[in-house]
């Protein structure tokens, strides 16, 4: 994945804390230790496919480009994290392979999106008042029917997956459907707070990735 002395790494202990800035990644993977997911393969999702999907609160998300289907696509797969996550409020921390035993930093080179990479990104909320962590992992990578599934991971407020659709809109251009499956302990949270911060953060992402397609 990166550089051969960032492989045979398959614990969360191993990670070099100094090569990531954002305090509150390094908690959160400091939190899924002591939770007892030091070893990759322990990091457990909060979601598994098939998984009835009618306990979660829905959110949808719509986002248009002018370039072919198979040019979003094979973007979005091949984007680097550090360029992928880094926006006004996103930030990449820090990324762990549980297939190939290997750990990605900022700046390290990537081979493609696959599932069972677990990425760890910094949220920068209330203009820099508010720093939260959040962790995902990549379930499913279905290059034939372009779309790919993210599920939460355990250790933090919301549980659930993210599905992100590739859509051929017909007219050379291509539509791409975020749909989220989230849930808390607070009700208040899943209907006033997350659709707001989560609105935000998508949008972020999405548009980052639109400006570099366009480069």
């Amino acid at each position: 994945m990166e550089n051969k002395d960032n492989s045979g790494i398959d614990r969360l202990e191993k990670i070099d804390m100094n090569r990531i800035v954002q305090p509150a990644v390094k908690k959160l993977l400091k939190t899924h230790i002591n939770k007892g997911m030091n070893v990759f393969d322990e990091i457990e999702n909060t979601y598994k496919d098939g998984d009835d999907l009618l306990k979660y609160n829905v959110h949808h998300g719509f986002f248009n480009f002018d370039k072919s289907c198979d040019d979003v696509w094979e973007h979005y797969m091949n984007s680097n994290p550090s360029e992928a996550w880094n926006g006004k409020l996103l930030s990449f921390g820090v990324l762990v392979s549980k297939s190939s035993h290997s750990v990605l930093y900022p700046g390290g080179k990537y081979e493609g999106a696959k599932a069972g990479q677990v990425l760890y990104i910094n949220l920068n909320l209330l203009f820099g008042q508010y720093q939260l962590a959040v962790s995902h992992e990549i379930i499913k990578v279905d290059h034939e029917n372009k779309y790919m599934d993210l599920s939460y991971v355990k250790g933090a407020e919301s549980e659930g997956m993210q599905h992100i659709e590739f859509i051929d809109n017909g007219d050379g251009g291509t539509t791409i459907k975020h749909t989220t499956y989230y849930k808390s302990d607070s009700k208040f949270r899943d209907k006033v707070i997350y659709p707001i911060f989560h609105t935000l953060a998508i949008n972020d992402y999405h548009n980052n990735m639109k400006l570099t397609l366009s480069k």
